[in-house]
């Protein structure tokens, strides 16, 4: 019995850590996910953004679909979606993130969830960043609200400012 509590009181501590995981990025997939290899690991893992959703670059039917919300042809979901990608890639590719899972550790594609943070003291998240530039929308599912706030902050910001996709939904487009 002491072994098994030692064993799951040294689980919940790990789950409940907010320690930050980093994890050097070997490949952008598109704006909103990655692959990276955690340091001192050698396992690639696949990393999807928490809390945020960009513009799709591969699967056409779901770029059909945002582009009917989005109210622009198909070929500007996916030019935005590529721009999302190029973005993520200038300031992640190839280089140390950090890692700091959500709630909810993985999506139903096996993929971590996680706020992404660009240096270890947790300064600049790449997830806000991507909706600051209009790159990204907010796309939050309960319980993963933790930088809902910060995250709301950015659109709001990018939506008034007509940064990236929004200066499409501006008044008087």
């Amino acid at each position: 019995m002491k072994k098994f509590l030692t064993a799951f009181l040294s689980t919940v501590s790990i789950l409940l850590a907010e320690d930050l995981i980093p994890c050097k990025v070997v490949r952008v997939i598109d704006g909103d996910t990655f692959k990276c290899v955690p340091v001192n690991g050698s396992r690639v893992i696949k990393v999807r953004l928490m809390g945020i959703d960009t513009l799709e670059t591969h699967n056409r039917r779901k770029a059909i679909r945002q582009a009917r919300w989005f109210r622009e042809g198909v070929d500007t979901v996916i030019a935005f979606g590529k721009e999302a990608k190029k973005y993520a890639e200038k300031l992640i590719d190839k280089k140390i993130v950090f890692l700091e899972p959500s709630v909810r550790r993985k999506d139903k594609y096996g993929r971590m969830l996680a706020y992404v943070w660009l240096d270890e003291d947790k300064d600049e998240m790449l997830n806000v960043k991507l909706v600051e530039e209009g790159l990204a929308f907010v796309f939050i599912i309960p319980p993963q609200v933790k930088y809902l706030k910060e995250l709301g902050k950015a659109q709001e910001e990018a939506y008034e400012d007509g940064k990236g996709f929004w200066k499409f939904f501006k008044k008087g487009k």
